[in-house]
């Protein structure tokens, strides 16, 4: 009976929808997130900055985050299963690569503290803090089965095709086939890991869910 019920909520459409935007959600943060890191250190393909600016970063990054779940969890009780929020979300999404290109870059390159709060912001607000809003918007309409499976796809996804992107780098720098073997299996035991701790975490395993 349980399995037939979920079955059943594979035609629904506003599953449907609500599945779609997970999976493109988790998609697009996977995509710029893997290489932020790689992007801020680099000095032929990104800015070069130190390792201490990085952590800089990423702690205002964290503050940022944390403010904004608060907010947005305010916001969110008052609207309920309305979409508004997600609305604006979404929207920011849409013009991450612009922000990247022409604002976030310059800042940080020529006024670094500016730059780095007001990247936290716009970052926070798009993904770190929305995908507290998606998830619990989400959860209110299925079981929490069907979000962590969208979720974990995709991000697993991403991650599969970051992992074959390093995998042809690792093997044109180290043309070693042992060597590149021995990354591979180890990485996709990593990234099953990954895949399966968010499950784990939210008790989605659970019976009684």
């Amino acid at each position: 009976m349980e399995l037939q019920r979920k079955l059943r909520e594979l035609k629904n459409p506003s599953y449907l929808q609500s599945s779609t935007t997970m999976l493109l959600f988790f998609a697009s943060w996977g995509i710029w997130w893997s290489f932020f890191q790689l992007w801020l250190t680099s000095e032929h393909n990104g800015l070069g900055l130190s390792g201490s600016a990085v952590g800089t970063i990423f702690s205002i990054n964290s503050i940022a985050s944390l403010v904004l779940m608060f907010l947005y969890g305010t916001i969110q009780d008052k609207l309920f299963i309305k979409r508004h929020l997600l609305i604006f979300n979404a929207i920011l999404a849409t013009l991450i690569a612009p922000f990247f290109i022409f604002v976030y870059a310059p800042l940080l390159q020529s006024h670094f503290i500016v730059g780095a709060w007001i990247g936290a912001i716009f970052l926070s607000a798009a993904y770190l803090s929305a995908v507290g809003v998606l998830e619990a918007t989400t959860e209110r309409f299925f079981a929490c089965f069907w979000l962590c499976l969208w979720s974990s796809t995709g991000l697993g996804l991403i991650w599969i095709c970051d992992l074959s992107l390093t995998c042809r780098l690792s093997l044109c720098q180290r043309p070693s086939a042992k060597l590149h073997r021995r990354f591979t299996y180890r990485d996709l035991l990593t990234v099953r890991s990954l895949i399966l701790a968010p499950q784990r975490r939210t008790g989605c395993f659970k019976s009684d869910r």
